[in-house]
């Protein structure tokens, strides 16, 4: 028990790291606006991006990422069946998981920073 307990969160910060890295290395080099996820961000949710605070979208997106890999690492390391349904398994979540907490934190953005909320 304890095993998997540090087995996710080794994988939640390794990936943490990772994420939040190469997040940070795009800021300081002014080349955030190629990230894919600040893109899907404000073209679907309609963000203003003269005031959208983008360390902080960032930071929140590479928790929402490393949470979701770490959760779909350890579940599908742990399961007993076929490498095959493993990865169908892993498919599936990885597909819903994103949808599901990118759609949550999106309505959020809107809420907080869309052009309808003008400062």
């Amino acid at each position: 028990m304890i095993g998997n307990i540090i087995f996710t969160i080794a994988v939640f910060i390794i990936t943490f790291g990772v994420f939040y890295f190469n997040y940070c290395q795009k800021l300081k080099r002014k080349d955030y606006k190629k990230l894919t996820e600040l893109n899907f961000f404000i073209k679907k949710y309609n963000l203003n991006k003269k005031i959208l605070n983008y360390q902080r979208v960032l930071f929140v997106t590479a928790i929402i990422n490393a949470s979701i890999i770490s959760f779909v690492a350890t579940l599908i390391y742990f399961l007993p069946i076929n490498y095959a349904f493993r990865f169908l398994i892993a498919f599936v979540l990885l597909i819903a998981l994103i949808y599901s907490l990118y759609e949550i934190y999106g309505r959020y953005l809107e809420r907080k920073w869309g052009k309808n909320n003008e400062l």
